[in-house]
This record gives structure tokens, C-alpha cells and sequence, in this order.
């Protein structure tokens, strides 16, 4: 993210991009690595710190939000507790999800409140997992303005090379590409009805899935459409997709502190870090472990391309299209203010949201589901009920029972009681 800004430094009109990390240690393990992204704009005004007042005091228009509350540690304890009850271990699906989620949004709202009181008018983009809780809780507050951003939306189109308007719409992490308009005309019934196009941009699912559907699903619908599977996958893996991350991370630290102050091999390092990480990506699923690209200081292919739309059309006031997360106040089939991710179209600095008059019956009765899991998780979290966990889970499609859903939510309730020092039971 930060090399795809740099490279736009000009034609984002920026003037100060403050890096901040509540570690001193971490912040400082970057500093190499930074000074690589400076050495390619060396007019670049860049800063890092570990003391919020400091950011704070930069009055950001713009407020990027990646945070991971119990660090790497806490996903793995998240999924391994997951697994042993014999859920799908996932940091943003089903019960991994929501113990993650009860420490995120509280300290991305914590966050958020801080940088308001230099700019309460701060624009506010959100990658923090589970992005569509989060987003959709730091967007309950009147008046903020948050979008939530995700890789995963429009890969199937990146794939492709498909130009045009892609249109999105479902939930984060349950989202399908439903048509993709070029020159007037909707190409996707072509790429449907081509096996080869179909595998190139759904390399996870048999073309019968898109198919059915009428559309380009998200990855994520492997874990729903094709549970057996992935359950499967997950008991003779030998680690968890957090244990990988966890010890991928630990590697990447370990050679950017190794590189020192020299900055050509500090990158080199995070770009080999970045494609080991892009290749173990849902590797079980694919049956492969090729990555198809290597990443690049200007990444538009991850997170900073979407990022960098909204930042364009939220802040800069500029006309621009992009597949988004924002709070439901337009669908009136899905509960108002969940995280619904879609086209958003920002036009003459006005924002809208672009949904389907029609979207397959199949595709919208597991979204309108895990719609209202998400529904219930956010008033839970709102009000701090314990039983209100419980609740949102029993109608999440991929837990297992109301008796193992309650031992989950006591045994994360124990592994960090300073979560839910607060919480209640009814």
C-alpha cells in the first residue's frame, strides 16, 4: 500500500503520510523497508512512530485501518479452538470470525475516536479483519465516513483481464461478480459458457458452481459450497493457515532485521515474504502452491488498487468506480447497517451504491443467512452480551450446534478476559 501511494504522490496531491505502529519494536523493524519506498520519492515526506499522539496530531484526511489486536498469536489460538470443537478454522468465517472480531472492532473504534478529535471529518479505510464487521461497526457513529477494502472481490476479474465495469454485490468474503460490462453489453454469460475462462478466473470451484450461481463468486464460498472438502483439507493439513502465516511472519521480521540498515535487501526480503505468502493462499483448495506473480513495490493487484479509488473518490472528490464495503442502507432484503460489499460509484462527490434488481435465488438466501449472523454478531458486540454470541453463531450455516457454539464462546471468553472484562450475560 504504501509503495502504490509513493508512486502517486503528485497525482494524489499528498503532502505527509504518517506510518503508525503502537510497537516501537515493529515500527522500528521497518524502518529499511520504508527507506526503500523513500528512495524511489525522495521528496516524499514519510513518518513513522509508535506514539498515537503523534499521528493524531498529523490530522490525517484519510485514515488507513490494518490492525490485528492479539497479534499472530491470538489468530492461531482463535482457529486452533475453532478446529478442536470441529469448526472450519478461518479468521473471518463462522466462530474464528467472531473471537476475532470481538477484539478488532473494539480497538479499530478506539482508533477511529482518536483520529477524530484532530479531524472529524477523516475519511476512514478499513482492511482490518473481519472487514465486514468492522466496517459496518465503525460506520454505526452519525456522520464518519468508512469503506472497507478486500483483495478478494474482484480477483476472479484480475484474472481474467477483464476491462469494463465489474459489478459485486453480497457480503465480504460472500460476494459474487454478477456482470461484467464492456462497450453496453454484459460479457459475463461468455466467460460462463467458456471452460477455459472459467478456470483461469474460479480455479477453487468446478465450473458447475459459477454456473449455478450466475455469477463469479468470492473464494470464501469454498468454505460453504464445498465444506466436506475443506473440512477435510483442514484435518490432514498439518498447520493452520494462522500457524503458516504465523511462521511466515516471524521469517519476514527476522530477515528485515537481518538486513540492518540496508534497504535494497530489506525489500527483497518482504517481496520474497509476500510471494510465499500469496502462494500457500488457499493451496488446499487449489491443489496447488504456484503463485502467479511475484509482488511489486506498486501493488495494484492486492489491497492499494481498490484503497486508492476510494481514497480518490472520497477524499479527492474524483469520479471513480470500485468494489467496496459500507454499511446496508440500500438493499431492503438484508438488515440495515450490516456490511454489505458492492459496486460503489463516486460521482461528482456523491457516493452510490449499486445493487442488483436481481441476483441468483441461491446466491441470496446464504448471503440474506450469514447476513443476519452478522446482524446479531454486531448488536452483541454493541450491547456486550455474552449470550448474544452464542445467538449470532447458532445461525451462522457452518457451526456445528448450540451446545458447541456456547463452549465456544466460554472458552474465548476465558482465553482473554480483558476482552470481556465488561461483557454480560443477558
Amino acid at each position: 500500500m504504501l509503495g502504490s501511494l509513493v508512486t502517486r504522490w503528485e497525482s494524489l496531491d499528498l503532502e505527509h503520510i504518517c506510518l503508525y505502529d503502537e510497537s516501537a519494536e515493529r515500527t522500528q523493524s521497518l524502518k529499511s523497508l520504508v527507506g526503500f519506498v523513500r528512495e524511489s520519492q525522495p521528496h516524499a515526506r514519510i513518518t513513522m512512530t509508535s506514539d498515537l499522539r503523534v499521528a493524531e496530531a498529523s490530522a490525517p484526511d484519510c485514515c488507513v485501518i490494518s490492525i490485528r489486536p492479539g497479534l499472530e498469536r491470538g489468530r492461531v489460538t482463535d482457529e486452533l479452538r475453532a478446529k478442536e470443537l470441529g469448526y472450519l478454522a478461518n479468521e473471518t468465517v463462522g466462530a474464528a470470525g467472531m473471537a476475532f472480531a470481538c477484539r478488532a472492532l473494539p480497538a479499530a473504534r478506539r482508533l477511529v475516536e482518536s483520529i477524530e478529535r484532530s479531524n472529524p471529518k477523516c475519511v476512514f479505510v478499513n482492511f482490518t479483519n473481519p472487514a465486514g464487521i468492522v466496517t459496518a461497526g465503525l460506520s454505526r457513529q452519525p456522520g464518519r465516513t468508512v469503506f472497507g477494502v478486500c483483495s478478494s472481490a474482484e480477483k476472479s476479474a484480475r484474472a481474467l483481464g477483464a476491462t469494463g465495469r465489474v459489478l459485486t454485490y453480497g457480503l465480504n468474503h460472500l460476494s459474487w461478480i454478477y456482470a461484467i460490462e464492456r462497450d453496453g453489453v454484459d460479457r459475463l454469460p461468455e466467460v460462463l459458457d467458456d471452460p477455459a475462462l472459467l478456470e483461469a478466473a474460479q480455479p477453487w470451484f468446478p465450473a458447475s458452481v459459477p454456473r449455478d450461481y450466475r455469477g463469479l463468486a468470492n473464494e470464501y464460498l469454498y468454505y460453504y459450497d464445498l465444506h466436506d472438502h475443506a473440512m477435510a483439507a483442514q484435518r490432514s493439513a498439518t498447520s493452520t493457515r494462522a500457524e503458516v502465516v504465523e511462521r511466515l511472519n516471524a521469517s519476514c521480521r527476522a530477515e528485515l532485521a537481518a538486513a540492518g540498515d540496508d534497504s535494497k535487501l530489506a525489500y527483497s526480503a518482504y517481496t520474497a515474504y509476500l510471494a510465499q505468502r500469496k502462494r500457500s493462499y488457499m493451496a488446499s483448495a487449489i491443489g496447488s502452491s504456484d503463485a502467479d506473480s511475484l509482488y511489486v513495490l506498486n501493488d495494484d493487484d492486492g489491497y492499494s488498487g481498490p484503497a486508492i479509488r476510494v481514497i480518490e473518490g472520497a477524499v479527492l472528490g474524483r469520479d471513480r468506480v470500485v468494489t467496496a464495503i459500507t454499511a446496508n442502507d440500500v438493499s431492503p432484503n438484508l438488515p440495515a447497517g450490516v456490511g454489505i460489499e458492492c459496486t460503489v460509484s463516486f460521482t461528482d462527490r456523491r457516493v452510490r451504491k449499486i445493487v442488483p434488481t436481481a441476483l441468483s435465488p441461491r446466491a441470496m438466501a446464504l448471503i440474506q443467512q450469514v447476513a443476519t449472523y452478522e446482524a446479531t454478531l454486531l448488536r452483541a458486540l454493541t450491547t456486550q452480551h455474552l449470550d448474544g454470541l452464542v445467538a449470532a453463531l447458532d445461525l451462522h450455516p457452518l457451526t456445528p450446534s448450540h451446545d458447541t457454539n456456547a463452549t465456544f464462546v466460554a472458552r474465548t471468553v476465558s482465553a482473554w478476559p480483558e476482552v470481556f472484562a465488561s461483557w454480560s450475560r443477558d
